[in-house]
This record gives structure tokens, C-alpha cells and sequence, in this order.
């Protein structure tokens, strides 16, 4: 979802082809999983990686009018998962971390609901997670990380905003988005 409506746009030629934005119509995770077959469908699951990440629009329970538990989200990302699986069982599958929300962010999402839903998603993948096989992409720290290179943003995303990386609430900045794709392809790169 935040890859979708901004990160990823700076690499959709190369990634996502043809489903670019997707314009974050498939909502929250039960909404993506409604959307998924008809994007493997298009594709004849002919993937070596699958990289993903839903979050955002699920920890926003104003957008959709609806609230996504934390066992909901679980079992809607093993079910994403699952689904990747059956259509390309040889693809590597990456799992990205959600992005933080900056503390001026006051539209309906905090940053401890980000963390939370993080840490949800490595119960489930990664080396400690039911899945091992699922490599996790970490953009939540590499935003980090990034942010405190900047003096005057050493306090984000606890106190303080990062506008060098993030100018629009969630959304990222023009040099936010690139730092995001590079983030992206420097994890699939090597494995496609």
C-alpha cells in the first residue's frame, strides 16, 4: 500500500510493470486479497521474486471505515503469502516493512500502530518468523536510518518529522521515493 501510492512509483517500470500505483484501490489487506489474483492472473505467475508490504492502510481505520485487528492482519498476510506460493512456488518472496508516520501526522495513524504491525508481520516472516523462507526487507529502519544522518531529524520518527525523506504525512518526498526504490531494488536485484 505505501509502496503502492508512492515508494515503488520511481521503479514501476522495472518492478511492477504494468500495475505501476495500483492507486491503492484494493484498501486495506482484505481488500488486497480480493486484488491479488487478478495481478498474478495478468502476469501467468511468471515471477522469480515477489516483493510486498501492506500496512498503512490498514492501521487507518477512517480510510476504509474499517479497523484490521492485529490477528486479522496476521492471517491476512499468511494468506497473501500463501496465495504468492500456489501461483509461483519457485519465486523468492520479500516481505517490506511499513514506513513510519511522522509525529505531525495526526489523520488517523500513529507510529506506535506502525511498530506494532511490524511486528506482527516478523511472527510470521523472516528467520525468526512461521516462514523463514520469506526475506524481510526492513524500509522501516532504512527510512530510519537515513532520517538520523540529518541532524536536525536524529529525533524521527519518535519527536520530530523528517521532510528531507517524508514531506507529505506518510508520503514521501521526491528524494524519499528514490531512497525507497533504491531500498527495493537493492534487495531483489540480487535475487532475480
Amino acid at each position: 500500500d505505501a509502496g503502492h501510492t508512492g515508494g515503488l512509483s520511481s521503479i514501476a517500470g522495472v518492478i511492477l510493470g504494468r500495475f505501476g500505483s495500483g492507486d491503492g484501490w484494493c484498501g486495506t489487506s482484505h481488500g488486497v486479497l480480493q486484488c491479488v489474483d487478478g495481478y498474478l492472473n495478468e502476469l501467468n505467475a511468471n515471477l522469480s521474486v515477489i516483493h510486498f508490504n501492506w500496512g498503512l492502510h490498514d492501521i487507518d481505520p477512517h480510510i476504509y471505515r474499517t479497523h484490521i485487528s492485529h490477528s486479522q492482519y496476521y492471517a491476512n498476510m499468511e494468506k497473501l503469502y500463501l496465495t504468492f506460493k500456489r501461483a509461483a512456488p519457485a519465486a523468492t518472496v520479500v516481505f517490506q516493512t511499513t514506513t513510519p508516520v511522522p509525529p505531525s501526522y495526526t489523520r488517523g495513524r500513529d507510529n506506535k500502530d506502525v511498530i506494532a504491525i511490524n511486528d506482527v508481520a516478523k511472527t510470521l516472516f523472516g528467520p525468526t518468523g512461521k516462514y523463514t523462507d520469506v526475506i524481510i526487507n526492513d524500509l522501516y529502519q532504512h527510512i530510519v536510518d537515513v532520517c538520523h544522518n540529518d541532524p536536525e531529524s536524529t529525533c524521527y520518527p519518535d519527536s520530530c518529522d523528517c521532510p528531507h525523506v517524508q514531506d507529505d504525512g506518510v508520503h514521501f518526498s521526491p528524494a524519499g521515493r528514490r531512497f525507497n526504490a533504491l531500498m527495493v531494488a537493492s534487495t531483489i536485484a540480487p535475487l532475480s
